[in-house]
């Protein structure tokens, strides 16, 4: 099978000249570069076509480039199925085991995977992916046993067999293996008396004396007997050594044999340790790396593994720079051991994310996953555009790990990219989703220490689960020495701040903070939370203080930039939000810039400044023409521009994206503004239809009470209605930006 290579992007030429060589010998295996040319185009249909052609000629390469257009489309069935008929033809094709085990990962068949990997280690037991494949999902790898060599035949053993007796055979055997007789010299006739038979024929007496019987013959073709008694000594000698030899190699293979169970057992118990995916958890994975690394100190998979714990440790944990060395000690070991696993490129991205290089670490992950699907993979990328600010893509990044973790079975907790997911949602504002992600974790796993945390940190915002969020705090605060981080500790000091902060107990409130931040002195997320608290509250001057406190401690995290601006369009310092976004997108890879152009383009509109803002929306559209972000601010330019049909198409088109990325909060707020629109209009009837299905969808989103009870107002008829609306609001949001107009209606 034709191996791929890649120069770069495909020209007119080149593909001209692929399908003039199709063309002019369809039944050569030149479909296979054509096909893989038409993927490269994304031209898929073309692709299927030509396989579909090429493969009555070369049936093996046409299933197995259908089986990658089939990959390309993510119909992993199809794919799987495939690839069966690649094996059923040629059982011992190594691409076509590795990518049929890889796809049966993705869907959760394990165990088919394993045995297909199992398969293609017999085949190349020095494959890198192969054994790195094997070890992260547990299986132990041993070498095959080499029998001992049969020692050689002795030399005398075999001139005793060439002289030993033999019967008769039933035929005799042909010239060509017939032994020689042996050459004697001619003896004298035998007298009557030798024969002891007197000259009259009658027997001669026993007690007669025998003449001496002649000398023995020499015989020319026997080997000397001096020489065969140093062959014998040879020949014992030989024996000796062989059988040390073969006790040295059996003993050998049997210490080897040990050495590999022995290592992996470590593995295996390091996998499950990260997989609890909490401090003691790692810690523990990285002693037992350790140890296996004590015992093969230059095993690639065993490297890699080593350096995504300490990238995690010290980026997640703070752990020091002393694990931040190490792991960039074990990544320049794993690359010399020519390891290429996806484990590998993930701890390399984190470190180097975690050491400052958010861009350089975003293309690592990307060119990774464009060599192979990984889980670890798609988490790294998602961490690195969640702290970029772009939500959106991270929230996919993370979905996407997640499948290819748990497809065999929902149920599975997989508390990492559970945590990670639950961590967007609170970003994300959608505290009911955020919490029942940290409750699934809980579930299965009632000690994950992130989880109890990230559910009290909600609590702390509710009004009548502050006590709750108090209890989970202490929970963390007994536990034993060496099962929570520091960071984890300053973390707890920071919610019981905000407990007593919301409860205008200010010293405790102070106390605590400090106590956070003398733990964790330079983690700006302390201060970019408190920004976000201020912000929500409304306390404007508070927020900006708080933001910037943050951006002094940790300025390359565009997050806090991407805070800072919306806040300070709704404040109305559009000016402010423009350099903060102009700031921000000097970290950021030109992927991650959507949100940016967005929050930018709001600025203008706001500023009324409508060609430029039509230029930042452009930006957005032109990175993803489906973004309902950018739909939604180009119905609010319409809107402003009183374009009002095509608004509310716009208007439209956002909710439709909203709904299918699964974003409740921005399909509400859509969906509001859509209802404001309508309501102008004196359209009541679809605008009373999108405010009853926002409160059905999103019971916690204040301003949909605010204009419900605008509607019900406006209809003269349920008053009651309306002040409870406005009740619900004010509930919700004392401080909200419709609070002053909700107090004047009651």
């Amino acid at each position: 099978m034709p191996q791929e290579t890649s120069t770069g992007p495909m020209k007119p030429a080149d593909l001209a000249r692929l399908e003039l060589a199709f063309a002019s010998d369809p039944q050569s295996k030149a479909f296979v570069d054509l096909a893989n040319a038409y993927m490269e185009l994304n031209r898929i249909v073309e692709a299927m076509v030509v396989a579909k052609k090429g493969m009555k000629s070369h049936p093996v390469e046409g299933h197995f480039i259908l089986a990658k257009i089939y990959n390309r489309q993510q119909k992993s069935a199809k794919a799987i199925d495939e690839l069966g008929h690649v094996l059923t033809a040629d059982p011992v094709n190594l691409q076509a085991l590795m990518f049929k085990g890889n796809l049966h990962f993705r869907v959760g068949e394990d165990a088919t995977g394993i045995e297909l990997f199992k398969k293609a280690f017999e085949l190349a037991p020095d494959n890198v992916e192969v054994k790195a494949t094997l070890m992260e999902k547990g299986v132990e790898i041993a070498p095959k046993k080499v029998p001992p060599p049969a020692p050689e035949e002795d030399e005398e053993d075999a001139g005793a067999a060439a002289r030993a007796p033999v019967s008769k055979p039933a035929r005799p055997p042909s010239k060509a293996i017939r032994p020689k007789r042996p050459v004697t010299r001619p003896r004298p006739a035998v007298t009557p008396e030798e024969a002891g038979i007197s000259a009259e024929g009658e027997a001669v007496p026993k007690s007669r004396p025998r003449p001496a019987a002649p000398g023995p013959v020499e015989d020319f073709s026997e080997t000397p007997a001096w020489m065969r008694k140093q062959a014998a000594r040879r020949t014992m000698i030989l024996v000796v050594i062989l059988a040390t030899v073969s006790l040295s190699i059996i003993a050998g293979i049997s210490i080897y044999a040990a050495r590999e169970r022995k290592v992996g057992k470590l593995v295996k118990e390091a996998t499950a340790s990260i997989r609890s995916d909490t401090y003691a958890g790692y810690k523990k994975a990285r002693e037992l790396n350790n140890e296996a690394l004590g015992v093969k100190s230059d095993e690639g998979p065993i490297l890699a593994t080593g350096a995504y714990v300490d990238a995690v440790l010290f980026g997640e944990f703070g752990e020091g720079e002393a694990v931040a060395k190490e792991g960039h000690d074990y990544v320049d070991r794993a690359i010399k051991a020519k390891e290429q696993s996806p484990t590998l490129a993930a701890a390399q991205a984190l470190l180097r994310f975690y050491s400052g290089d958010a861009r350089g670490a975003e293309s690592m992950a990307q060119d990774a996953l464009q060599k192979g699907q990984n889980s670890k993979l798609f988490l790294v990328a998602g961490i690195i555009q969640a702290a970029a600010g772009n939500y959106e893509m991270a929230i996919e990044s993370y979905k996407r790990g997640r499948n290819l973790e748990t497809m065999a079975d929902i149920k599975i907790t997989d508390p990492r990219s559970l945590m990670l997911m639950a961590d967007l949602s609170v970003r994300q504002g959608n505290a009911k989703q955020a919490l029942a992600q940290y409750d699934f974790i809980l579930k299965g796993q009632s000690d994950h220490i992130g989880a109890i945390l990230g559910r009290a940190q909600l609590y702390a915002d509710m009004d009548d689960r502050r006590r709750e969020a108090e209890r989970e705090v202490q929970k963390v605060l007994g536990m034993p020495q060496g099962q929570v981080s520091k960071k984890e500790l300053a973390k707890a000091y920071f919610i019981l701040s905000l407990l007593y902060l919301a409860e205008g107990k200010e010293s405790e409130a102070e106390r605590n903070l400090n106590t956070a931040r003398d733990l964790d002195p330079q983690n700006a997320q302390f201060h970019f939370q408190l920004g976000r608290r201020y912000f929500a509250s409304r306390e404007f001057a508070k927020a900006k203080q708080a933001f910037e406190k943050a951006i002094k401690l940790d300025s390359k995290k565009p997050e806090y930039y991407r805070e800072f601006a919306e806040m300070q369009n709704i404040a109305g310092d559009h000016d402010g939000a423009i350099a903060n976004v102009t700031s921000a997108m000097r970290y950021l890879a030109d992927s991650n810039k959507g949100p940016f152009y967005l929050i930018r383009a709001r600025a203008l509109r706001l500023k009324k400044d409508y060609k430029e803002t039509q230029k930042e929306i452009a930006k957005a559209s032109s990175l993803n023409s489906e973004d309902p972000f950018a739909h939604l601010e180009q119905a609010l330019l319409y809107r402003d521009q009183e374009k009002m049909d095509m608004c509310v198409a716009e208007f439209e088109n956002s909710i439709t994206g909203f709904v299918a990325i699964r974003n409740v909060r921005k399909t509400s707020e859509a969906a509001v503004q859509l209802a404001k629109l309508y309501m102008d209009r004196n359209e009541f009837e679809p605008a009373e239809e999108l405010l009853q299905k926002t409160v059905e969808r999103d019971k916690a989103y204040p301003d949909v009470y605010f204009y419900l009870g605008k509607f019900y107002k406006a209809s003269k008829v349920a008053k009651e209605q309306a002040r409870e609306m406005f009740q619900n609001y004010l509930k919700l949001a004392p401080n909200g930006e419709f609070a002053k107009q909700a107090k004047q209606e009651l």
